[in-house]
């Protein structure tokens, strides 16, 4: 029955395909599976039965795993798996932590929030339009364009009113590039533009606010 008592020392040549128990760090204990292979070999030769399968080797791998940082990493990927499920998440964020929500929140990993806050921000916005001569003729041409301002004013609020007012809201409204085309008629004057609607629009953004 071959045994290896000294570490670092091989079997002399011709010897190598011979299986051995491996007591090189073995440190007296009654305990150690390479001795409990040895002490199981003996039993067996001793009975005349074939020898057993030694445990040893499978031991020292396992404990080779768990110390060399296998283990670790197993765990490790195990974890990042389960963390990367929207519920634990959620339920791991949930935890009584200080602290923890609002960095789960800050980080992304969980939807929950504390408060949503408002925030109008501009979007303007321009539109080509032209107003119409008026149906009614005026004596000077002075007349016919205030007339045509008034309607201008009154059609640039139409022109540029929110589709949703509950996104959206008009801050101003303004002609631009406005070409007037006033004319003397047998009725009297009256006055078109041809403009630019330019429209200082705002919309509402929804923040999100994290707890803490």
């Amino acid at each position: 029955m071959p045994v290896l008592l000294e570490r670092g020392v091989r079997p002399p040549l011709g010897f190598g395909e011979v299986q051995a128990v491996d007591l090189s760090h073995w440190g007296g204990d009654a305990s150690d599976p390479f001795f409990k292979d040895l002490v199981a070999l003996v039993i067996a030769k001793r009975d005349g039965e074939p020898a057993p399968k030694p445990h040893g080797p499978a031991a020292r791998a396992m404990r080779r795993f768990v110390f060399g940082g296998g283990l670790t990493a197993l765990v490790l990927a195990a974890l990042a798996f389960a963390w990367s499920t929207p519920i634990v998440r959620e339920k791991s964020c949930a935890l009584p932590v200080p602290g923890l929500a609002r960095a789960c929140c800050m980080a992304g990993f969980t939807e929950k929030i504390e408060a949503l806050d408002e925030a109008w921000t501009p979007a303007p916005k321009e539109l080509p339009d032209y107003l119409r001569n008026a149906e009614t003729a005026f004596p000077s041409e002075g007349e016919a364009r205030n007339d045509a301002n008034a309607r201008l004013t009154a059609q640039l609020a139409q022109t540029c009113t929110p589709l949703d007012p509950t996104t959206q809201r008009l801050a101003s409204a303004a002609p631009r590039d406005a070409k007037w085309d006033c004319r003397q008629t047998i009725r009297g004057w009256v006055c078109a533009v041809d403009y630019v609607a330019v429209c200082q629009m705002e919309e509402r953004r929804v923040v999100k606010r994290c707890p803490g």
